[in-house]
């Protein structure tokens, strides 16, 4: 038992050591609180950030702050949000505060995470924030015959939640494929880019076995949508990838022929929200369709909660998955997303004896 000149050391330092990190805070300086954390750590000192802490960033909404300050120790009891509770004059503030603290990362009370409505999920960025460039090739897509086309999936959810400019975007459009559709969309393609304006980047593909040669539009890749079991909804696309435009963009344009909904195409609304639904991902069910953006509830709780869950399995979902855990490695992942990284277990014994691979 210590005696009472090391209380009185203890107590100094601490006020001293709570008193130096506030104002490091409360300045909003992550660089100085890191710094200040370095010299903590290797001197011994096990003093966590406190509640007190997160509350000056948390007035300040510095986000930044906020996710420090968590993952270097700091937490919330059941008082300090009852207190914070009481503490909001607005009714609308508390659930906004517990966002902000459940983005960065801060454990939540079931209780606490019920007082966070759907509606205070921050909505995409206005589409003002969509590059020029994408809006300008989408619209040249609609106007020259392509009502339906909208932008969907990775690049605006990359987008709008802050893991940076895309240069590969993904355009949709419904199409009814045909035997002769290769040599149709191509001829499309061309008045597509040429209508918007934008040199397209000639890519060295091998238009035959035994020929490479400089090719604007090479052929597509076949693919098909995800299959529902129960609603049998299925169908085919058909991918493009043409790289084009001053920022040398991968546009990967998929012509989708959804032959479960008959031979009349949809209205341009029908069609997006269709194909929204088919996509693999919570997260990627986000689309611009030239005049507003589109998300669906899968989209806007992946967001509001940090979390990848698998929706749709397709044949491309370990692929889009690896890329997502790589822009957000701090997201959690569902049991179908974790089982989906897992590689593929190896042949079994009677298997590779078989197949002669095994002695």
């Amino acid at each position: 038992m210590g005696t009472e000149d090391d209380m009185a050391y203890d107590y100094e330092f601490r006020e001293q050591w709570d008193y130096e990190l506030s104002e490091l805070v409360s300045h909003g300086d992550c660089q100085k609180v890191r710094a200040f954390f370095d010299r903590a750590f290797w001197k011994g000192w096990k003093e966590p950030p406190t509640w007190d802490h997160l509350y000056i960033a948390l007035q300040s909404e510095n986000k930044p702050m906020l996710k420090l300050l968590v993952t270097w120790g700091a937490q919330a009891t059941d008082e300090d949000m009852a207190r914070l509770r009481t503490q909001m004059q607005s009714k609308d503030k508390y659930p906004h505060y517990l966002k902000l603290l459940r983005q960065a990362g801060l454990p939540l009370s079931a209780a606490a995470l019920k007082e966070i409505p759907v509606a205070e999920i921050e909505s995409p960025a206005p589409e003002t924030l969509i590059p020029q460039e994408w809006k300008r090739v989408l619209r040249a897509f609609q106007q020259n015959g392509a009502a339906s086309a909208f932008i969907g999936g990775e690049a605006l959810c990359d987008l709008f939640n802050e893991r940076g400019t895309r240069r590969k975007v993904d355009i949709f459009l419904q199409s009814v494929l045909r035997q002769d559709s290769v040599k149709e969309n191509r001829r499309f393609l061309r008045a597509v880019f040429n209508a918007s304006g934008f040199e397209v980047t000639e890519q060295m593909v091998k238009s035959f076995p035994d020929t490479a040669a400089p090719e604007a539009f090479p052929p597509p890749k076949d693919g098909k949508l995800p299959f529902h079991e129960g609603d049998y909804r299925h169908g085919i696309t058909e991918i493009w990838t043409v790289i084009a435009g001053p920022q040398k963009t991968q546009y990967n344009i998929i012509f989708a022929d959804r032959g479960d909904l008959g031979s009349s195409l949809q209205t341009p609304e029908q069609f997006t929200q269709h194909m929204l639904y088919d996509f693999d991902f919570g997260l990627n069910q986000i689309a611009y369709d030239g005049k507003q953006i589109i998300t669906t509830p899968f989209y806007n709780a992946d967001v509001l909660y940090q979390q990848i869950i698998l929706k749709n399995l397709s044949d491309t979902s370990r692929e889009h998955l690896l890329n997502l855990v790589k822009k957000y490695p701090d997201w959690k992942l569902c049991a179908e997303s974790k089982k989906l990284l897992k590689p593929p277990p190896p042949p079994s014994h009677w298997y590779a004896d078989l197949h002669g691979n095994i002695g």
